[in-house]
């Protein structure tokens, strides 16, 4: 596999802004005007892992990096008062 989305038939190296970046693939002319050949292209993506972060629901924002934008709840206060309410 190549770095860059390079033409098969003349070896014409294709800008980051005409290449093909969907993982389905599709078909591609070769932009170099001596060529202008059709190829398929298929990038492929090495899939590092996920990236999980908590979701504050008093403050409505994503916790980055394990800290959010209002003060700590105790997680029990949380239950019990969803509980008096009638939603536990």
């Amino acid at each position: 596999m190549t770095k860059n989305q390079t033409c098969p038939y003349c070896g014409h190296v294709e800008e980051p802004n005409n290449s093909i970046w969907d993982e389905e693939g599709d078909s591609h002319h070769c932009t170099n005007r001596l060529c202008g050949r059709k190829y398929y292209v298929r990038p492929q993506y090495q899939f590092l892992g996920f990236e999980v972060d908590k979701y504050c629901n008093k403050c409505e924002e994503f916790e980055e990096h394990g800290a959010c934008y209002c003060d700590d709840e105790d997680p029990r206060e949380v239950v019990e008062g969803l509980a008096l309410e009638g939603l536990v």
